[in-house]
């Protein structure tokens, strides 16, 4: 079945002239005002609208204003038909989101072929949104990994999109090592995601098999350096340590923001990135043992990815390592969890859209 065009204007010859250039080819209906406009598109959506300017009461801005501030309708096609040819009044109507601008008179061969066009685009944009989501769920699938290892540990994770650039793993060896992984793959959505699961397959699979940290970081950075499209690394933490945490304490960070080691009554303890990011050059330098240091009991190690810090209120300033470190510690010092830390971020950006993944893990020694 054909698309459907809705034209509004509150001329009838106007509507005639419409009429009479699209009904050979497409299903019609028209409105005579702004209102009736609204109330149509409510009750069966058009595929494509041609607006006029310049009505009574509900002008055409007005109506493509409100089309698109609509999630239901602002992926319709609306294409502003006037007797307005200012260049201002062009301007005006794309920055409201228009797909196009005609003038009248109107020639129909030029109303035919770019209604043509846009519906045209509609359909790519529909079937690419409709691939997309396919891969999503695919890349969400190939992400749930069975056997992570929650044992001590709390994590706040908040993509950006449905699929997150940010990954985390956690896992056991046989020889009974702990390993934890977080890694934040170059931008955020779809895109970053890509490498996820390769990731994640990488360092499982090594895992189990008892390899050390340095060999699945070097496997890691290889795969992503040769694999990867150019410009895409992995700015990552790692962590090795016996299972209950409390001996051979080791990280290496790439890239990633300071990990912080918060204990009772002591200055918080900072590592630093002392390597490039994973992919960037191979074969991985890497030195054997990573940043040693010695877990207090009852001390808590936080790694976090950039997004965190980066988060930014209504003024544009950023949340920042040092307000970070503040509130973690409020959190150690009176017992608050992760769900206490989501409130508190959730007022600090209130109306200010995420932009990038952000990953927040709190790992108990």
């Amino acid at each position: 079945m054909s698309e459907k065009i809705l034209i509004v204007d509150d001329e009838a010859t106007n509507l005639h002239v419409l009429y009479g250039i699209l009904r050979p080819f497409y299903p019609v209906v028209a409105a005579t005002s702004g209102a009736a406009a609204l109330e149509l598109v409510r009750d069966s959506p058009p595929d494509l609208i041609l607006l006029d300017v310049m009505m009574p009461g509900m002008d055409g801005y007005q109506v493509c204003r409100l089309l698109k501030q609509d999630p239901v309708t602002q992926a319709i096609p609306v294409i502003f038909v006037t007797a307005l040819t200012s260049t201002a009044d062009e301007v005006h109507g794309f920055e409201l989101g228009a797909a196009d601008y005609m003038t009248k008179p109107v020639r129909p061969a030029v109303v035919l072929a770019r209604i043509r066009n846009h519906l045209e685009l509609r359909r790519h944009r529909e079937r690419l949104s409709t691939e997309r989501e396919m891969i999503e769920r695919v890349i969400l699938r190939m992400h749930q990994v069975p056997d992570f290892e929650s044992t001590r540990m709390q994590t706040l994770i908040k993509p950006a999109e449905k699929t997150t650039g940010d990954l985390l793993c956690s896992a056991v060896t046989p020889q009974g090592v702990r390993h934890l992984l977080l890694g934040d793959l170059t931008g955020h959505g779809l895109v970053a995601a890509i490498g996820g699961p390769m990731v994640t397959d990488i360092f499982y699979s090594m895992s189990r098999k008892g390899c050390p940290m340095t060999d699945i970081l070097a496997e890691i950075n290889r795969k992503v350096h040769s694999r990867m499209a150019t410009g895409m690394f992995l700015a990552a933490t790692a962590v090795s340590c016996s299972a209950d945490g409390t001996e051979g304490l080791q990280l290496w960070n790439f890239g990633l923001p300071d990990a912080l080691l918060l204990m009772e009554d002591r200055p918080p303890v900072r590592f630093p990135s002392l390597h490039p990011p994973l992919g960037i050059v191979d074969p991985l330098q890497l030195a054997t043992v990573g940043q040693d240091f010695a877990a207090v009991s009852g001390s808590t190690l936080f790694l976090y990815s950039d997004g965190l810090i980066e988060i930014s209120n209504a003024s544009g300033t950023w949340l920042g390592e040092t307000l970070l470190c503040d509130w973690l510690q409020r959190m150690m010092t009176d017992g608050l969890d992760l769900e206490w830390f989501n409130t508190v971020l959730e007022e600090f950006h209130a109306g200010v859209q995420q932009v990038d993944d952000l990953t927040l893990v709190r790992f108990n020694l």
